[in-house]
């Protein structure tokens, strides 16, 4: 069951609970375009950033699936050292925000996270806060200028009871699926080797239905592990991308009416016609996801001096963030 009883809400009080961010304006095409663009709620420009941001449901304590890729699917990380800094800047804001993180993976042009926020209204901000110092530190280090993310992130808003420990193993499998490694546990920059394994990871907090898979920390891991034993199905895989590409909650009909009654929205997932280009992409699956060389110059740089966490980077860092970097 969602963690809210829909029946009760007034819709005036829904809206406390459903947070959407506001998207960015878009560029008028010429001078005359962009002033009607600064004008107010009636022009093309706002009417346009409230469809996008329409498009984006966020609900306190509800789990939420993300996804974010480099520009035109370029790398966005470069080696361990850029993991390591976007991890010390994540685990930062899920703290500030009051996010609890259940798994992870970077991947080379892009990242997955499955977090559920106590409140919605911060949760924008986790990816906003994350991605902004990062691209600063990215464009430090190499001496690039320039975006480094493919616009906003993608987000689908998680069924618990159906959808979270598939969700999870999705994107624990990501680099297996891409071909990188043969077992997740070989690839060390995703939440596997600690939902598995036991190996200590201070940015994770376990779901209840993770803790539910058995009465001890061993039974747990020993059944989680079960889990990933077998590929998982076309049809859950498929319903997973298209949910996320879409910003479409994924779940039982049930979820999709509880959803409906408290946003006053309904769930349209576009499968008929030829898809965009972009969304074909993203719906082929993870191949191409290795690791791609480093083309970028160097520039004199000190990382420990930058504005990453520098308790989790200098020399006294803590035992459970070495756990993280040996893994």
């Amino acid at each position: 069951m969602v963690g809210v009883v829909v029946v009760v809400i007034a819709p005036s009080k829904a809206r406390h609970l459903l947070r959407t961010q506001p998207a960015k304006e878009t560029r008028a095409g010429h001078a005359g375009s962009r002033k009607s663009a600064k004008k107010g709620p009636g022009s093309i420009s706002a009417r346009l950033a409230a469809c996008r941001a329409a498009q984006r449901i966020h609900i306190d304590g509800l789990p939420l699936h993300i996804v974010q890729r480099g520009h035109n699917r370029a790398a966005c990380f470069f080696d361990g050292q850029d993991r390591l800094a976007y991890l010390g800047l994540l685990h930062e804001a899920l703290e500030r925000e009051r996010c609890s993180l259940h798994a992870y993976v970077l991947m080379t042009n892009h990242l997955h996270l499955l977090l559920t926020p106590e409140q919605a209204d911060p949760e924008p901000q986790v990816l906003i806060s994350v991605g902004r110092r990062y691209v600063q530190y990215i464009n430090h280090s190499y001496g690039r200028t320039g975006t480094l993310w493919d616009g906003r992130y993608k987000s689908s808003l998680v069924q618990a009871e159906t959808y979270l420990l598939l969700c999870q193993r999705y994107i624990e499998q990501n680099p297996v699926r891409a071909g990188m490694v043969a077992d997740p546990a070989d690839y060390r920059w995703s939440s596997y080797r600690a939902n598995a394994l036991g190996a200590s990871d201070t940015l994770l907090s376990p779901h209840s239905l993770y803790l539910a898979l058995g009465a001890d920390g061993n039974a747990r891991r020993a059944t989680y592990r079960e889990l990933f034993r077998g590929a998982l199905d076309e049809k859950p895989l498929s319903d997973l991308r298209l949910a996320l590409n879409q910003d479409q909650p994924i779940g039982n009909d049930r979820f999709y009416r509880e959803i409906e009654a408290m946003t006053g929205r309904w769930r349209e997932l576009r499968r008929r016609g030829r898809p965009r280009k972009r969304d074909e992409e993203a719906s082929a699956g993870d191949a191409g996801q290795g690791e791609l060389p480093l083309k970028l110059s160097l520039a004199p740089f000190s990382f420990w001096t930058y504005r990453c966490p520098t308790r989790f980077i200098t020399a006294d860092t803590p035992l459970s963030l070495a756990a993280v970097i040996s893994r």
